[in-house]
């Protein structure tokens, strides 16, 4: 959760640099990343609460 922000804010600083569109791409993985891990885990627990 902390990784996408942090690539995003390191890529947009430092748009001149060669390695901008890789750390761009990282940031956006990692952005859905946790997004998609964010949804996995609220669903495990409803599942555990709700014995389904």
């Amino acid at each position: 959760m902390v990784l996408g922000p942090l690539l995003l804010n390191q890529a947009l600083k430092n748009q001149q640099h060669p390695l901008f569109y890789p750390v761009l791409g990282a940031g956006i993985l990692a952005f859905f990343g946790a997004i998609y891990m964010g949804f996995k885990g609220i669903l495990t627990v409803v599942k555990g609460i709700f014995n389904d």
